[in-house]
């Protein structure tokens, strides 16, 4: 019989980039132990970009919500910020030093820094330039922005540059922004999937700007390697 683990997770697209090494993790323990197929369940609108981050993984089967589910699972696994394997830590609570993004990896008792040496997903250069090209036609020097939620403090932002900002409708899969972050000259964000996509490439980003949730205190509640500043 075909052993089929079910994954169910935080449907940000954010929490799906920084999870990609736990999940690469989960995949390669649980196929030791005879599962053959993986299926993670997505949003609609989300199914182009996580499809594409684990395009490598023949065991992997990402599903639409809206798509019928004619599979019957061997297992659960539920990844978030509370809850462990399987429901078995429903109940951990994890000490204030630990930051929220690093709680996926601790509820599996995997390193964290897996979040970056597991982490893969190929590039596609072709799709990357055909949007650069579409954004930037005139190969400017140019800003960067996400303003998720308006939060990005604009006024902060310097006027001497282009403005490229991050808007619905000019692709399906996120990665596909990955030269145009590569080449801007600063990129201005909230805590957004745009940080963590710039967190998970080593050469992408030259100079950061991190703009916080105004109800949040100081500083970041997510694990940076790079050096983010405060705009203005």
């Amino acid at each position: 019989m075909n052993k089929i683990l079910e994954i169910i997770q935080h449907d940000a697209i954010g929490d799906f980039i920084i999870c990609n090494g736990l999940i690469r993790e989960l995949v390669k323990k649980y196929i030791q132990e005879g599962y053959v197929k993986f299926v993670i369940r997505v949003k609609d609108w989300q199914k182009p970009t996580v499809s594409f981050m684990y395009r490598d993984l023949k065991e992997m089967e990402i599903q639409a919500h809206s798509e019928i589910c004619n599979y019957t699972f061997d297992a659960t696994i539920k990844i978030n910020m509370s809850t462990g394997e399987q429901g078995l830590r429903s109940k951990n609570i994890f000490p204030k030093s630990v930051n929220w993004d690093a709680t996926f990896y601790a509820g599996y008792d995997i390193d964290f820094t897996k979040r970056w040496s597991s982490f893969k997903c190929d590039r596609d250069l072709n799709r990357e330039e055909e949007l650069y090209k579409k954004l930037n036609p005139d190969n400017l020097p140019f800003i960067f922005i996400h303003n998720k939620y308006t939060l990005v403090k604009t006024e902060k932002i310097r006027k001497d540059l282009f403005v490229i900002d991050l808007t619905e409708g000019h692709t399906d899969n996120i990665f596909d922004y990955l030269t145009l972050l590569e080449k801007a000259e600063e990129i201005h964000a909230c805590d957004s999937c745009i940080v963590h996509l710039v967190e998970s490439y080593p050469n992408v980003g030259k100079k950061l700007f991190y703009h916080n949730y105004p109800s949040r205190s100081s500083g970041m509640h997510w694990t940076p390697l790079k050096v983010w500043y405060e705009p203005g």
